[in-house]
């Protein structure tokens, strides 16, 4: 069982960090003070690393996380990506999901093993947090959940991602993906500064 929420206790992760295609989504988590004992009597709710639950069980416990906490979700778009390059993004993104939020933490958990201090609120650096504890798990769903909306409507309104395939990779570098991107170049939502992208821009 992942580890409970202290108290005003902030969880906060990304989804896209990776992807060669479209926004990268930062979500923060902030559950309410009972969620110990709301857990305890719903106990068929699974919430763990998103990469470790199908689409339908991430869409299964999204609204239950949303009930039961403070939250938001952010979104960086590609060309902000491109000028800051991802860490950078990453690294803001943390911030404008905590500003959004309509609580302030008493402490920060991050994903991961960088950053920025905000304010004078402490901070953990967890690697592989969204497996450990219930408040990054739970940001890391609302991001991969926006993430895909992302990624699904952009499909849905321009048929022409047919030529990346990008709805069945959802913009992650697959072989074909990558073979797709030497042969057609890159759409206007490629990351143009990754790897291959900016070798065929």
């Amino acid at each position: 069982m992942l580890k409970l929420p202290t108290i005003g206790e902030a969880g906060t992760d990304e989804s896209g960090a990776g992807s060669l295609f479209g926004s990268l989504f930062v979500a923060a988590v902030i559950f309410n003070d009972d969620i110990k004992n709301i857990m305890e009597t719903n106990r068929k709710v699974v919430i763990k690393d998103s990469k470790k639950l199908t689409e339908k069980q991430r869409r299964n416990v999204v609204d239950f996380i949303k009930h039961h906490s403070t939250w938001s979700v952010i979104e960086i778009k590609p060309a902000e990506i491109d000028e800051l390059n991802i860490l950078r993004a990453r690294l803001k993104g943390f911030h404008d999901a905590l500003d959004n939020l309509s609580k302030r933490p008493k402490k920060i958990l991050v994903d991961g093993n960088k950053f920025l201090p905000y304010g004078e609120i402490p901070h953990e650096c967890i690697p592989r947090g969204d497996q450990t504890h219930l408040s990054i798990a739970a940001a890391s769903i609302l991001a991969k959940c926006a993430q895909v909306d992302h990624i699904n409507n952009h499909c849905a309104n321009d048929e022409t991602l047919k030529l990346w395939d990008i709805k069945n990779n959802k913009g992650y570098g697959t072989a074909r993906h990558m073979e797709m991107i030497r042969k057609n170049g890159a759409s206007p939502y490629h990351r143009k500064t990754f790897s291959p992208v900016k070798n065929f821009v």
